[in-house]
């Protein structure tokens, strides 16, 4: 049992803690100095405040609040900061080994020391026994692994020390030499909120500027109440710049324009910064990293998929041993295929997979890697998908996106309250990242959470503002909420020729099948989804399955080739959200929605034991038939005895699935 109290009662102070050991480091609280074999390191004040908390009880629950009482004296502080400290402290134990720091769910925190310390670099030989067999069994690439870890055993990346120039280098102007000055410093503050190590330097010819891992430098102009900033990253031991960008903003948007920078910045080098540290291991050519280094931020903050897709294309071949060239590959080829050339797509899938090994082969302890299998296979392998996203968190829990990805996929299969934590815990991870911000707000409208939605989306426009993908997110969890009233509350921050037609929401609300469907006649092109629910939502089914019909085609097939055929010409399908959702609780009175639920393969899903919300929480009618329906098989034959008769009070005893497989692959 967890002691109530052991912590000293009060705030935890750094100049009167004494030295102490945890796993392979010795710390000294005064000076914030951690050394361990093979390196030292000076730990940021709150999380050695963290750290102390931590093991002053190890092996013990230390909760959220105890943590925040005596780390932060007890102020009011949000959830990501923690989360922020603990990744940090990860980060620090894997390079100083002998420790970890477990998650424990709505409790806590707890550190457990090994009963060997760690070396940098190495591993216990009980955790390869552990983690070798997962890789090889589950994942399929063990004797890859195997190869690497013997030839190159090697922990996760360091962060990159980033030193920051100042930006006013130069300028007379007391106002640009100001703006100048709050953009240097938004810079240093997001991303240490990032949980980057951060140097303050005079200029780019200070001495100890080479040794950083990456330096931002650029400059700032006025003209009027106008601000035009410039800002570079170079990789010092390249001597590349590897990205520039340039900012402006006038008016009262100037205010904001060194926080928009800052959250910018930090969250393109949220991911890649720690991939320009893998491949140094590899000697990228230099311009190629570059290009390598733009395409990836390119893709993160949401441009052209074609474009990225092109640029891949090209570097992959020419970069082989890099593990960014050959991710960047394997997802934007996932994320461009439904706009290429349907007789260009298998070449294409075929190239992204033997980038996708080919990255797990270069960094198989780094667990993005693992996520592109599931961009690279049919949307109809869920349960894969899953438990792949799963094992990837395992290896590696501060992966960057698999979280992520993993809450994307929970959310189509209609497991609402575990895709909501996982998004907002990968959010507290990457807080500026625009796609996870995106995933968080519609999690959050998904769930009703409206309030905190309007919050996040509020901060998230200081960042990023006007950009298309906060709306839409939220727009889009709305309509999976069935929060009709809400989208069109929301869509009136739309010009009004894009907006949806009031009638079609006023026939919604009367149940007007009619109305609903003359609305729709208009707009359904552009608003199937809506349309479809819509229209079930009024009575008319036969016209919501019609449209369910064309925007969700079959992609379960009685062999694997025949699967991968259908997925390569219907890929980039409709989200599954709108069948599992609050949504589509009306789609679910028909018995035609086991057939639409089998050929995208949620039925298969479901009846492997992994029920949705609609079941766990509210036991819809439908529930009966995804509990005791035969298991189905990746390549089962789906059948409809009848729709004829017979059914009683429930439509469902009309339909029925062959549980019979074909030969598997």
């Amino acid at each position: 049992m967890n002691r109530a109290v052991v912590l000293p009662l009060h705030g935890i102070d750094l100049n009167s803690e004494p030295p102490f050991r945890v796993g392979g480091a010795s710390v000294d609280p005064h000076s914030r100095d951690a050394t361990f074999v093979g390196g030292q390191e000076r730990l940021q004040p709150q999380v050695l405040k963290v750290l102390i908390a931590l093991a002053r009880r190890r092996g013990e629950v230390v909760t959220r609040d105890e943590l925040v009482a005596f780390c932060w004296d007890g102020r009011v502080i949000g959830d990501d900061v923690i989360n922020r400290a603990v990744l940090v402290l990860r980060q620090f134990a894997k390079k100083a080994g002998g420790f970890r720091i477990e998650t424990v769910p709505k409790a806590g925190y707890r550190l457990r020391e090994s009963d060997e310390e760690q070396q940098v670099g190495t591993r216990p030989l009980a955790s390869l026994l552990v983690v070798l067999p997962i890789i090889a069994a589950v994942l399929a690439i063990g004797a890859a692994i195997y190869w690497f870890i013997n030839r190159s055993p090697s922990p996760d990346p360091p962060v990159p020390t980033i030193s920051i120039v100042p930006l006013d280098l130069g300028q007379a102007d007391p106002a640009a030499r100001e703006f100048a000055s709050q953009v240097r410093g938004q810079l240093a503050h997001k991303l240490s909120e990032g949980g980057f190590p951060i140097r303050l330097v005079d200029s780019a010819s200070d001495k100890d500027i080479r040794a950083s891992g990456l330096i931002i430098s650029g400059e700032v102009r006025r003209q009027v109440d106008a601000y035009r900033a410039t800002v570079r990253i170079e990789q010092p031991a390249r001597r590349v710049i590897v990205y520039s960008q340039q900012f402006e903003s006038s008016g009262t948007d100037a205010r904001i324009l060194p926080e928009r920078i800052g959250a910018q910045i930090a969250a393109a080098l949220s991911w890649t910064g720690a991939l320009l540290i893998l491949d140094p291991r590899y000697q990228t050519n230099p311009a190629i990293l570059a290009d390598l280094f733009k395409n990836t931020i390119l893709i993160v903050q949401g441009g052209d998929v074609l474009q990225s897709y092109e640029i891949a294309r090209r570097l992959a071949p020419r970069a082989p041993g890099s593990p960014m060239a050959q991710l960047s590959l394997a997802f934007n080829t996932s994320f461009a295929l439904e706009r290429l050339p349907l007789a260009q797509r298998p070449a294409a899938i075929n190239d992204a997979r033997q980038a996708a090994n080919r990255a797990v082969q270069l960094a198989p302890y780094f667990g993005d890697v693992y996520a592109t299998w599931c961009f690279l296979h049919s949307p109809v392998r869920l349960g894969e998908c899953e438990d792949r996203l799963r094992t990837a968190m395992r290896l590696d829990p501060d992966a960057s996106f698999v979280g992520s990805f993993l809450s994307g996929q929970l959310n189509s299969t209609g497991n609402f309250s575990e895709s909501l934590e996982l998004a907002r815990q990968s959010l507290s991870n990457d807080r500026f990242k625009l796609w996870k911000i995106g995933r968080v707000l519609r999690a959050l409208e998904t769930k009703g959470d409206v309030a905190e939605a309007e919050v996040l989306h509020r901060q998230a426009e200081r960042w990023w503002p006007g950009h298309p993908a906060l709306f839409w997110n939220r727009w889009a969890g709305k309509l999976v909420a069935g929060d009709y009233a809400g989208m069109e509350r929301l869509e009136g921050e739309l010009p009004a020729r894009q907006r949806t037609p009031a009638e079609l929401f006023a026939g919604i609300r009367r149940g007007d099948p009619a109305l609903v469907g003359q609305s729709c006649a208009k707009v359904q092109a552009q608003r199937p989804h809506l349309c479809m629910v819509g229209l079930a939502a009024a009575g008319d089914f036969d016209g919501a399955y019609a449209i369910a019909d064309t925007i969700f085609p079959r992609l379960r097939g009685r062999t694997a080739a025949e699967e991968e055929a259908m997925w390569i010409r219907n890929a980039g399908g409709a989200p599954l959200a709108f069948l599992s959702g609050s949504s589509g609780a009306s789609l679910r009175t028909d018995p035609r929605f086991l057939l639409v639920a089998e050929r995208v393969g949620l039925l298969g899903y479901w009846r492997s034991g992994r029920l949705p919300d609609f079941c766990k929480v509210t036991a819809e009618p439908v529930c009966a038939r995804l509990r005791t329906g035969p298991k189905l098989g990746r390549f089962a034959d789906p059948k409809v005895e009848s729709f004829a008769g017979g059914a009683g009070n429930d439509p469902f005893t009309r339909f029925s699935l062959a549980g019979d497989e074909a030969p598997r692959e």
